[in-house]
């Protein structure tokens, strides 16, 4: 769980940082990124994390560790990762997002969005 928490305290302090930038990544920030990441990786003791950063309307990949340890595959934009109780949160926040924007309202029944759903 520790391990869990510190990865995804990176990815947000990565993402604060340049979310709000409107330009394509520089040189030099893309080797700040790889870095943090690398750190990251092995600081926390997780195998291997990958992220992707949007800036300008194109997507930037960066990946650190390895996808597979006992094979030696190295983590890249592909690798697949089990997400677990992490992807509550980001459920919900999509859905504060949603209602935020008036797409739903969290107050209707869920038959509502979801109609073969039953309780």
């Amino acid at each position: 769980m520790k391990k869990t928490i510190v990865f995804v305290l990176t990815i947000f302090i990565l993402f604060s940082g340049f979310a709000t930038q409107g330009y394509a990544l520089s040189d030099s920030k893309s080797v700040a990124i790889q870095a943090l990441l690398d750190d990251a990786c092995r600081t926390s003791g997780v195998p291997g994390m990958s992220i992707s950063i949007l800036a300008d309307g194109e997507v930037f990949y960066f990946s650190s560790g390895y996808a597979d340890l006992e094979k030696g595959l190295s983590a890249s934009e592909n690798t697949l990762y089990e997400l677990a109780s992490v992807s509550k949160a980001f459920t919900g926040m999509g859905i504060l997002l949603l209602e935020e924007q008036g797409l739903l309202s969290m107050t209707d029944p869920i038959q509502k969005y979801l109609p073969w759903f039953t309780l």
